[in-house]
């Protein structure tokens, strides 16, 4: 009687386990279409504000201020950005990242 008990209860404990798997993948797939949802929004508000900022004139554009610059800096150094790549990203432009006279107090930096 015991080892029927034993049994059945392995075979709750399994079929609760399947359940709760398929329960977590399509829990799982909607937060990816969630996510992926969010990302192409992001994306797309990124890709309308750059192309507002390459409209400007580059010597008409704001100023990054000294901690945007280091959030740059970091962000560079982080994803091991080249310095054109970089430019792209922040929209600079290529000289300026090049000479910049806040990378030169940086110390030695990832080139």
């Amino acid at each position: 009687m015991l080892r029927a008990l034993h049994l059945v209860a392995r075979e709750i404990a399994l079929a609760h386990d399947q359940w709760l798997a398929r329960l977590v993948r399509r829990r799982t797939a909607a937060e990816n279409a969630a996510l992926r949802e969010t990302i192409g929004r992001l994306q797309a508000q990124i890709d309308l504000l750059r192309a507002r900022l390459l409209r400007i004139d580059p010597r008409r554009r704001p100023r990054y201020r000294a901690w945007d610059r280091l959030a740059i800096l970091w962000h560079r150094t982080r994803y091991g950005l080249s310095v054109s790549a970089a430019a792209r990203a922040f929209v600079l432009s290529a000289q300026m990242g090049e000479r910049a006279p806040w990378r030169s107090s940086s110390g030695s930096g990832a080139r």
